[in-house]
Formats: structure tokens, C-alpha cells, sequence
């Protein structure tokens, strides 16, 4: 009676299992003037009475225990086996107790799962539009092909319309892990505050977890501090990391050494990752039940959408000078995408004399003003545009009207890049450094560069791209369509949890 019930209810309500409590005392509750007068406790404590009453059979180990049990609940199944209670004892004593048959006929019916439904039922906890994260946008796309095959549950910690194929989004809590109703539970978790709560479920109750991100610097230390990232930190490398380390990895990712993974490989079968390399390293560093899901592609494009004719459409409705080459770099713009570098590179190609102009696509971070000063002090004022959010229509828009597209991010092998991926599925020709690259498996119309950026090896890429357009582009876009298409994602997802579909 001093464990948490709530910790164990999956278990417990589990009629499939044989449930036995060992029962020691019910001292709170036989002195309630000194033990139950905050109606806190007096609750939690009442929970747990009503938990006790879904185990089959109880074990007490005194006459005392025994008694009180009678009272409670009246005469229930029990096998009394005192103060000296070896294991031994406690083993025959569970051996020879017969489950009724009335019970043995509730518990059939109960335990029907998969076997008598049409499809298995899943619930996802992760954000979903309109919050404005990949990771939200992806779920929402995921859930529209995984609905053909599973029955699916959303839970987000943000109020939002339930996306198509789902049904309406409840409040995240910890029902999901709780219930008895689901086959599984998958919870999604990005490095961004949005999956704070998510994170804390999975790492009590445990469960499958999509990681989207193959770092968690940067949430682990925004939610639960400096010291604690430190330690965790510490842990993962088996060596002391301080918090001054920790703010340099902070300042400059391609010096981190940690992942932060920890505490979620530990805790979430599997960890599921949509890169090889974050998959390995999880099962490397931490033994982890780590899985490979390759990327899949939330926006699909028709042939007929990427022709010449649309684009020059596009390129008229944002306004685009025909005479300039449009580069594009979408998403995020934060501090570990390379905006320097890009400004120095598109420099370089202007000095070149390539009519060139770069749009930053997606909301600024805090780098904002310093990117546009910069921008400034290279003369390229008049060469860079950056469009805060926008939305999707828009969005898609300069998929299409841009002549070429520009991913950079230095966060280190494993890294995925959901923009990179839109770039490769509107077969836009684009540059981007290996690791992200590698994670998609990117074809050959995306030039890789390397990890340490340097603006002359990026323009010398741009340029390349311009002076020699690749060759066989729609075959290989539609060959790779193909395979990270979203319903071979929702598939794979299936067989990877072991559901019946």
C-alpha cells in the first residue's frame, strides 16, 4: 500500500495476467487522525484501496493484514503466509491458488485485443497543427496513412483539430498509458518545449517513441535545467561533464560530444529513429531496443504540379525577379543552420557575376537582425529576402518557383531535415551538407558539401547546379517517392510494433 497504483494500473487492469498483492499493513488507514487528514492523502490513499480490489489474489503476512482485508473487501481469495514469508513459500502458495471460473470466462473477454477487432488500436501522443513544428506537421500527415490500418486515439498537449483520418484530439494525460483499450501506445518527441509532458509520461510508463531529433540538447536543458542536462550528460559519456561545457555545445553544436538520450532509451521499446546513424549510436551508447524507420515524405507532389508552366506560375505569384537565380533555404531559421556561410557563399557567386538572390523561407529565430546586418555589410541587401512564416499554400509555392534549394545544419550525424526532404520530394535541385544528406539517403540531384562549412565549397556547389542541371531528375524523384512514401512509412510503422494488420 505505499506504492504508487497508479504506476502499475496498465498491469494491474490487465485481466490477462494473474495479479497478486503481497499485504503488509494498512497503518494509514487504521490511524486516519495521524496519517489521512490532508485531503490529498486521504484521496491517493482511497485510489489505492480501489486499486487493491482488481488483484486476484492477496498474500498477507499477518493475522492483522488479514483481518483488515476481510474488512475492506469481505472474505477475498488469499493464501496467508505469515511473518517468515520466503519466496519459496510465496511461489507455492501462487502456484496452488485456481483462478474461478467465472473469472477464467471475464478474463477471456477481456483480454480480446486484435483478435476481435478489424484493426489494432493505436494511440499517438505528439503535437499536431496548428502548432508550428515539423514534427507536428509530420504526425498530422503520418496519422492520415496510418488510420487505413490501425484505429487510431490522438493526444496532444496543445488543443487542435483533429487531422484527417483521426478522430478528435484529447487533452494529453496519462489515459493512454493507463488504458487497457490501446495495443500500443507510440509517443513522439522532438527537441522542442512541445513534448515536455509527452516525455515525462514515456520515461514513468514506458512504450514505442518516435525520436525525431538525434539530439535533445537543447529540451533537456530548457526543461529541466543546467545541473541535470549535466549529469545526464555525464552518465551517457561516463565522464564528468560540467555546465560550462555544457553552454559551449549549446553555443556550438559541432563540439557536442552528448546526445541526452538517455533517459528515453531507457525507458521506450522500441526507440524508433529516422536515421541509421541515431539508431546505431543509441544501441551502441546506451543498449537501447533502438529501431531504423527510413523518413517519409509528408507532402506529396503530382508530376503535373512541377512542370515549367506552374513554375513560371509560382514564380509570378511571389513576385520573383525572372532575370535572377532564386536559392531557397527553408524552415527554422535559427543558429545552427549556417546562415553566415550561406550569405558568404551567395556573395561569392554574385562577385562571380551569377544574378542570385537567397530567401530565407520560414520563421527567424533571434538571429533575425544579425543575419540581415550581415547581409548588409556584404552588399547583399538587395540579394536576400527573409519571409517570416508563411503559410502552406505560399510555402509551397516557393518550392516551386525557387531554381535551386540550400540546407545547412551543423547538429551533428543523425540529424533530420524535414525541409531537405520537401526540397527532394518538389525534385528541386539543392545543396546540403553530408550528415543531412546521408540521414535522407538524398539522390544525386542533391549536391552534399562537407559538415564544416565553407562558403567557397557551397557556391562552387551552387554554381555547379546552375551550369550543369542534373540529369534523369524526374525518374530518380519519383523512384524515390516511391519508397518514403507515407503509406510505406504507416506499414513499416505497423510490422515494426508488431501489429496485425
Amino acid at each position: 500500500m505505499t506504492a504508487d497504483a497508479m504506476f502499475i494500473a496498465r498491469l494491474v487492469g490487465n485481466s490477462a495476467i494473474k495479479r497478486v498483492a503481497m499485504v503488509h499493513d494498512f497503518m494509514p488507514f487504521d490511524d486516519q487522525p495521524r496519517d489521512l487528514t490532508a485531503r490529498a492523502a486521504s484521496l491517493r490513499y482511497a485510489a489505492s484501496l480501489a486499486w487493491l480490489r482488481q488483484y486476484d489474489l492477496f498474500l498477507p503476512v499477518s493475522v492483522a493484514a488479514r483481518r483488515r482485508l476481510n474488512d475492506l473487501f469481505g472474505p477475498p481469495p488469499s493464501a496467508f503466509i505469515g511473518e517468515a514469508h520466503e519466496a519459496a513459500d510465496i511461489w507455492s502458495a501462487i502456484l496452488r491458488w485456481k483462478i474461478p471460473e467465472k473469472v477464467k470466462t471475464n478474463r477471456t473477454l477481456a483480454g480480446c485485443t486484435s483478435a476481435g477487432r478489424a484493426k489494432p488500436r493505436v494511440a499517438i501522443l505528439s503535437p499536431f497543427p496548428p502548432v508550428r513544428s515539423g514534427v507536428a506537421d509530420y504526425s498530422a500527415a503520418c496519422v492520415e496513412a496510418l488510420a487505413r490500418y490501425a484505429d487510431l486515439a490522438l493526444f496532444s498537449p496543445e488543443p487542435a483539430p483533429a487531422p484527417r483520418g483521426g478522430r478528435n484530439i484529447a487533452p494529453l494525460s496519462a489515459f493512454a498509458h493507463l488504458s487497457q483499450n490501446f495495443d500500443r501506445v507510440i509517443s513522439v518527441l522532438g527537441n522542442s518545449g512541445y513534448h515536455a509532458d509527452i516525455y515525462d509520461l514515456l520515461t514513468r510508463h514506458g512504450g514505442a517513441a518516435i525520436c525525431h531529433d538525434s539530439r535533445l540538447l537543447h529540451f533537456y536543458i530548457h526543461k529541466n535545467g543546467a545541473p541535470r542536462a549535466a549529469r545526464l550528460a555525464g552518465e551517457e559519456l561516463q565522464r564528468e561533464v560540467t555546465e560550462a561545457e555544457l553552454e559551449r555545445w549549446v553555443q556550438d553544436e559541432t563540439r557536442r560530444e552528448a546526445t541526452l538520450l538517455g533517459e528515453a532509451a531507457r525507458h521506450a521499446q522500441p526507440l524508433i529513429f529516422h536515421a541509421q546513424a541515431s539508431a546505431e549510436l543509441a544501441r551502441q551508447r546506451f543498449n537501447a531496443d533502438a529501431r531504423y524507420l527510413p523518413f517519409a515524405l509528408p507532402h506529396s507532389w503530382s508530376a503535373s504540379v512541377l512542370e515549367a508552366a506552374e513554375k513560371r506560375t509560382a514564380k509570378c505569384r511571389l513576385g520573383f525577379d525572372p532575370c535572377r537565380i532564386h536559392i531557397a533555404s527553408f524552415g527554422f531559421l535559427t543558429s545552427n543552420k549556417g546562415a553566415g556561410q550561406m550569405l558568404a557563399a551567395l556573395q561569392l557567386l554574385v562577385r562571380s557575376g551569377i544574378a542570385a538572390h537567397l530567401h530565407f523561407v520560414g520563421e527567424p529565430d533571434a538571429i533575425c537582425a544579425p543575419v540581415l546586418a550581415q547581409a548588409a555589410a556584404l552588399g547583399l541587401e538587395h540579394h536576400v529576402s527573409l519571409t517570416g512564416y508563411v503559410a502552406q499554400a505560399r510555402y509551397r509555392d516557393y518550392f516551386l518557383a525557387a531554381d535551386l534549394g540550400l540546407q545547412l545544419r551543423n547538429t551533428g550525424a543523425g540529424s533530420i531535415s524535414g525541409a531537405l526532404q520537401d526540397c527532394i520530394a518538389a525534385g528541386l535541385p539543392s545543396v546540403a551538407n553530408e550528415v543531412l544528406a546521408a540521414a535522407l539517403d538524398a539522390p544525386s540531384y542533391v549536391a552534399r558539401v562537407a559538415d564544416v562549412f565553407d562558403p567557397g565549397e557551397i557556391a562552387a556547389a551552387l554554381a555547379g547546379l546552375i551550369e550543369n542541371p542534373p540529369a534523369g531528375l524526374a525518374e530518380q524523384r519519383a523512384e524515390y517517392c516511391d519508397f518514403h512514401s507515407m503509406e510505406n512509412y504507416a506499414i513499416r510503422l505497423c510490422e515494426m510494433l508488431e501489429l496485425e494488420i
